[in-house]
């Protein structure tokens, strides 16, 4: 029962980690940067955004705006350095696949948790 607890705790950390970045009003400016260079702030009736020139590399920009790539990036990240659910529950001790597949848990759980959240927000 304890490595269930363990596993719902590290994707709570990697799902956390996940929204505040992809979704969060907190990181809406890095989001923002990330997307666009040469940023034009404007201020009118529907708010503030900022408007800009796509930058030329769109792989980072796509990155911070999904739950699921990021969520990969996030489990794979909190698998080295936090804990590895696949290793003490599944595969072994295959490092590297370990890994990657640590990465595709955090990504589904992500992505997973993030459709629920969203479903109750829009049913509210």
């Amino acid at each position: 029962m304890s490595d269930l607890i363990t596993l719902f705790i590290w994707s709570l950390l990697v799902f956390s980690a996940t929204n505040i970045v992809a979704v969060s009003k907190i990181f809406y400016g890095f989001r923002t940067w990330v997307t666009y260079k040469k940023l034009t702030k404007i201020e009118d009736s529907r708010g503030v955004r900022y408007e800009g020139e796509p930058r030329k590399v769109q792989f980072f920009s796509s990155l911070v705006h999904c739950p699921m790539c990021l969520g990969f990036w996030f489990g794979l990240l909190a698998g080295i350095f936090v804990f590895s659910p696949t290793s003490s529950l599944l595969l072994g001790d295959f490092e590297v696949i370990n890994y990657f597949t640590d990465g595709l848990l955090g990504s589904i759980l992500s992505w997973i948790y993030y459709l629920i959240i969203k479903k109750h927000q829009t049913n509210a």
